[in-house]
This record gives C-alpha cells, sequence and structure tokens, in this order.
C-alpha cells in the first residue's frame, strides 16, 4: 500500500468521487 492510498483510505473529509477518481489516477500511474 502506498501512501498516497493510506491518506485516501484515512481521510473522511475526501467525498467518494474524489476518492474514485483519485484511485483512477493511481491505477493509471501504476500500471
Amino acid at each position: 500500500m502506498t501512501g498516497l492510498e493510506l491518506v485516501f483510505i484515512t481521510d473522511p473529509a475526501l467525498s467518494d468521487k474524489e476518492l474514485e477518481s483519485l484511485q483512477k489516477n493511481i491505477k493509471m500511474s501504476l500500471s
């Protein structure tokens, strides 16, 4: 698990849409 993923999981201020788009960006940058 990366630090970014940890922030996404532990930050309740992020909305579901923001979380989804950020996760997509991570997957794209990792692949």
